[in-house]
């Protein structure tokens, strides 16, 4: 029998797209598909948009997927980690997609996923994707990666503590990972980079080097917040989850590239004018032995609250005149 597979739709005032995304999981030519809703408080027309789209399924009397879909009308936004965690409750899938109501799957997404998955061996927890990028009107913007580029499998906690190559919307992730996990972060305000290292400590990944998702492109997408100047939740969660891996962490090469994420997002707080957040990320670069005067630099910056750019021209003057 084929394996169950559960997909949770996040919603947050996405009324021009999630239509799209829910058509998306009812045109999968996999059948063994359970389909959990959430809308998490959105202030637009999102729920009219999701009980008009629950009506007519229930009209045409489908049977796409193996139950009814399950909708969950949270009446306050409480974040996409708690929202998920909700509906993973409810789950009952052998595997979990997370998709975002903006985002789109192409039809064999599901159908491709499983047969990959299932010939993997059980140290595989998550699988993973290339994407194609598309504009708010759908049109197609270029891939997350080039084809021909393949990214890391097996053991990938050194590589993504470092830096990003996963597309979170491709994912598959074992309910039993999440389960272990006791699922995403809820202190956190956003969930994937958590989700990859403490996935990635028990367990490992592949990759498939095909695309079978579309991902949304708009200003307002919840990952811009990173570079916000305000109202910006992002930095002071990266922080968190930091702390978390430094306890993780068994060697110096992982010490080494949590100071290579580190030192990215100390400089991310200057640029964002977050000045008040850069001493804690510094005194994590001190503990792992890895603080340099270039991050003393940055981090006299913050305590003079000088704008970005100002701090990035002075350390240009004196590494190219006064340092010589």
């Amino acid at each position: 029998m084929q394996p169950l597979v559960s997909i949770i739709c996040l919603c947050y005032n996405h009324d021009a797209y999630v239509k799209i995304a829910l058509e998306s999981v009812k045109a999968q030519t996999y059948r063994h598909i359970e389909l959990i809703i959430v809308d998490d408080g959105s202030t637009d027309n999102s729920v009219d948009v999701i009980q008009t789209w629950l009506l007519e399924y229930q009209r045409q009397n489908s049977n796409r997927f193996t139950t009814m879909p399950l909708f969950i009308h949270l009446p306050q936004n409480i974040g996409n980690c708690k929202a998920f965690n909700q509906a993973l409750q409810y789950a009952k899938g052998k595997y979990i997609i997370d998709l975002a109501a903006d985002d789109v799957l192409l039809p064999e997404r599901v159908a491709a996923q499983v047969t990959f998955f299932e010939k993997q061996s059980e140290k595989v927890g998550v699988i993973y994707a290339n994407a194609a990028f598309i504009d708010e009107n759908g049109k197609e913007l270029g891939y997350y990666t080039p084809p021909n580029i393949v990214l890391p499998q097996g053991n990938i906690y050194e590589a993504i503590v470092a830096r990003t190559f996963i597309c979170t919307p491709t994912m598959m992730m074992r309910k039993s990972v999440l389960n272990f996990l006791d699922g995403y972060d809820e202190n956190l305000s956003y969930e994937d980079y958590d989700f990859w290292v403490r996935s990635a400590r028990h367990y490992e990944y592949a990759y498939q080097n095909i695309v079978h998702t579309h991902k949304r492109v708009l200003k307002t997408s919840w990952g811009t917040k990173f570079y916000a100047t305000q109202n910006n939740p992002h930095l002071a969660s990266s922080l968190l989850i930091f702390a978390k891996i430094r306890q993780m962490n068994r060697n110096s090469a992982e010490d080494a590239a949590l100071a290579q994420r580190i030192r990215y997002h100390l400089r991310l707080c200057c640029y964002t004018h977050h000045f008040h957040l850069v001493a804690a990320h510094a005194q994590l670069l001190s503990e792992l032995g890895c603080l340099t005067w270039k991050d003393s630099f940055w981090v006299v910056g913050a305590k003079l609250q000088l704008p970005f750019n100002n701090l990035y021209r002075w350390y240009f003057l004196w590494k190219h005149r006064w340092a010589k």
